[in-house]
């Protein structure tokens, strides 16, 4: 093979011109990217192309240093050597004069990606030599920095037990540091020449004072998952003086009988990994919102980092080689979705990063959820969830056709995609275990439910009904796109419901008689006998005193024609028996009304932020709600009795019914419980309406 001409740095051309996508060197760099890491090479092709280029080199050249420091054939003086070599190179040295020596010594096979692309540096160095000066200047201090430091720990030797071990937590933070800390840095020059910071000097501050620990959070979240692989071939980067402090050693850490004293022995660094990630996100925020590239670059790595961590803090797999503690593609697949849609978004993106450092509850494995809700909320019903907006993503996310109305298309998506619990079509795809079927039975009508409920939510919004501009934290789609197109918007939602549920897949999915009796009762609950009807009443109602029962009628129909709908359907996609879904209808009908109740209870106890949409809209609309009739605290016992009487109607289900009891409970979790209501009503009642 012909090796292509070594470059050296300092006779590079300093122009700022940049590779294009023609180039051998660049299409080989893009390539070696890909190849030695799928997870870093879709947040670096989401940058701009300048960027794209430098972190690309960055990224390989640092990757290089990581090849030398693993590569289990090298022996400590063998990897002085190269480290030495590669430091020689980035100041001025032909390539060649660590490509030659790392061929001769590595004891990676030829075809190995690491393999390739380390001997291959001359050509990273290629790409890099077209950046700007200052660019090139900043990659190649920060990567130096890194390669010295990385050589300090080469020259570690087992400890008694065999094992090769960090000695104590600020020796942990000094290895991070090097190994991750220094790329944050490098992340953080590179960001403020490319963005011009320099009229925002507060920005440019916080990026400097978080970067460090940006790499720091992923770097230790890197160390904690790859915990059992490391183990096995020798090294333990958990300090030794974390498992000596809980009687272990890094050599028996790990057995099985000492896994609760193991557990805690990592409890310093699970707390500092979840400090880095808080700096993370406190950097991914200090990136104007208008640098939508880079906050992506910044969002992906860092979501799945978070969501990894939670996994490790709870998951067994975490002790056992070969079991690796990672998150489902599906939920890949979420996260890319979330981050191409909200990186503008603060408090999207902050919403996104509380709730991904929920633990998942071991009785999800299983499937059912049992007990009352918990702090972790509706972290249970994550893989429902992430199969709803799969397949919601599918058609409207900002990778799927288009359509004839591109714009319209967009619109649709950006209310359909904009967040929220799905409650409608994860209760549907209970019903149908509950009653003994697949939650896949019901998919059909739970993204139908979705999409009615999403228009139903935009033509609410509109100037001509509730007039309200921020829904789920963001504009609402009138805002963005127009009142002429949001209503357009609102109509497909509705339109594409119905053709799903009369599609093709359905009918396959549950036969045809099923699919008809579920998209009846979807139209049913959504037009003038349900949804639309308690619109049109609840205008009515407006600026005037109503009675309980005429107040019940409009939630019944409004809120709670679609929740019962939801689990109607779901039970009968599920291939529930007339009884069955009697039960399930007094549920649905029961949790309906439940969930408007509280809804009127936290527009006045809650904040705009954290309601994601105007706090108190319903007075200043001088609408009629429970509040308004019989004050916080008696609302919020008449929701946690409807609740009850919602999961009295599961009885006869017993355990088939325990998931949507958990729901039940999940909607009132948000309020105070009865007792707490009945102290507070007192003050509660300066509140009412």
């Amino acid at each position: 093979m012909t090796r292509p001409s070594s470059t050296t740095f300092a006779g590079a051309d300093a122009s700022p011109r940049l590779v294009t996508a023609t180039t051998d060197d660049w299409a080989f760099c893009r390539a070696a990217l890909l190849r030695v890491s799928r997870t870093f090479a879709i947040p670096i092709g989401m940058l701009r192309e300048r960027l794209e280029v430098g972190v690309t080199a960055s990224y390989l050249l640092c990757r290089i240093v990581d090849t030398v420091e693993d590569d289990p054939g090298l022996t400590v003086a063998q990897k002085n050597e190269l480290f030495e070599r590669f430091q020689g190179v980035l100041a001025g040295a032909p390539a060649a004069a660590f490509e030659d020596r790392f061929v001769a010594l590595t004891g990676l096979p030829a075809t190995h990606p690491e393999h390739v692309t380390a001997r291959q540096l001359s050509r990273v160095l290629a790409v890099m030599a077209r950046l700007p000066a200052d660019h090139r200047e900043i990659i190649l201090r920060w990567v130096s920095e890194m390669a010295r430091g990385m050589a300090v720990y080469a020259n570690r030797r087992p400890g008694p037990d065999g094992v090769v071990a960090l000695t104590t937590l600020a020796d942990l933070e000094r290895y991070s540091y090097f190994v991750a800390g220094t790329v944050g840095q490098l992340l953080t020059e590179l960001f403020e020449l490319e963005l011009d910071l320099t009229a925002d000097p507060a920005r440019a501050h916080r990026l400097h004072v978080h970067g460090e620990g940006f790499g720091l959070g992923l770097q230790l979240v890197n160390i904690v998952k790859d915990l059992a692989e490391d183990h096995a071939r020798g090294w333990s980067f958990i300090p030794r003086a974390a498992w000596e402090a809980e009687g272990l050693t890094p050599a028996t850490a790990l057995a099985p009988a000492h896994r609760a004293r193991a557990r805690a022995a990592l409890a310093p660094v699970f707390a500092r990994a979840r400090a880095g990630l808080d700096d993370a996100l406190a950097y991914t925020l200090a990136v104007p919102p208008d640098a939508v590239d880079v906050r992506r670059f910044c969002l992906l790595p860092l979501w799945m980092a978070k969501r990894t961590l939670a996994l490790a803090e709870t998951s067994d797999a975490l002790f056992v080689p070969g079991a690796p503690v990672k998150i489902s593609r599906d939920e890949v697949a979420s996260l890319v979705s979330a981050c191409l849609r909200d990186a503008s978004d603060d408090a999207a993106l902050e919403r996104t990063f509380a709730e991904l450092a929920l633990p998942e509850a071991d009785p999800v494995a299983a499937g059912r959820p049992t007990g009352r809700a918990s702090s972790d909320g509706w972290t249970p019903f994550a893989p429902l969830k992430a199969r709803i907006e799969r397949e919601l993503a599918a058609r409207f996310g900002p990778s799927a056709p288009r359509g004839e109305a591109p714009v319209l298309r967009e619109s649709m998506g950006y209310s359909l995609l904009a967040g929220g619990k799905r409650l409608r079509p994860i209760l549907a795809m209970l019903a149908a275990e509950a009653v003994g079927g697949r939650a896949e039975d019901a998919l059909d009508a739970a993204l139908a439910l979705e999409c009615v409920h999403t228009y139903s939510l935009i033509h609410d919004d509109l100037p001509a009904m509730d007039d309200d501009d921020l829904r789920r934290g963001r504009p609402t789609n009138h805002v963005v796109y127009g009142e002429a197109v949001a209503l357009l918007a609102g109509d497909a939602l509705l339109t594409y419901a119905f053709e799903r549920l009369a599609g093709p897949a359905a009918t396959a999915r549950i036969g045809a008689e099923r699919a008809l009796r579920v998209l009846h009762e979807v139209a049913h609950a959504s037009g003038d006998a349900g949804m639309v009807a308690g619109q049109a009443l609840d205008l009515a109602a407006e600026g005037r005193a109503v009675a309980l029962t005429e107040l019940q009628t409009v939630h019944r129909l409004k809120t709670g024609a679609l929740i019962r709908a939801a689990v109607v359907a779901g039970a009968i996609a599920g291939g529930a028996d007339a009884a069955g879904i009697a039960r399930l209808e007094a549920y649905g009908e029961a949790l309906g009304l439940a969930f408007q109740i509280v809804d009127d209870v936290l527009d006045v106890t809650q904040s705009t932020e954290l309601l994601g949409k105007p706090q108190g809209s319903d007075a200043r609309r001088d609408k009629s709600t429970y509040v308004r009739l019989f004050g916080v605290a008696q609302a919020t016992a008449m929701a946690h009795a409807t609740v009850a009487r919602a999961k009295e109607a599961l009885a006869e289900l017993g355990d088939e019914g325990a998931a949507l009891a958990y729901v039940a409970d999940l909607v009132v979790a948000a309020v105070a419980p009865p007792a707490r209501a009945a102290r507070e009503s007192e003050a509660a009642s300066s509140l009412s309406i």
